[in-house]
């Protein structure tokens, strides 16, 4: 399926980030079997959202900055370090989505 292929690199790029970052959610879903699954959803729904973004007119490397921590990229869970919130994709998402709901 042209989707999946589409969609494998990134659940791949997901479930590595996911077993670094957020090892309990990594080995819940694991031992739960639903790890690739959620993966590729999540692979889905960042470039769905990124899709509609430049459908909207946002330039794709922004779109991209936007929703890449939605979903694939989230945060360290369990005592992320206090420097996370305020990395640079982190600031300009939240500027960005401020700007679109002024629109």
């Amino acid at each position: 399926m042209e989707t999946q292929a589409r969609l494998r690199p990134l659940a791949a790029q997901a479930m590595e980030h996911w077993k670094e970052f957020q090892p309990k959610r990594y080995k819940a879903q694991k031992a739960a079997g639903t790890l690739n699954q959620t993966a590729l959803e999540a692979a889905e729904k960042t470039l769905n959202e990124q899709a509609e973004l430049i459908e909207g007119g946002i330039p794709a490397e922004i779109a991209w900055e936007m929703v890449r921590e939605k979903y694939v990229f989230q945060p360290e869970e369990d005592g992320a370090s206090e420097e996370a919130p305020a990395s640079s994709g982190y600031l300009l998402n939240l500027e960005l989505n401020r700007i679109l709901s002024e629109m």
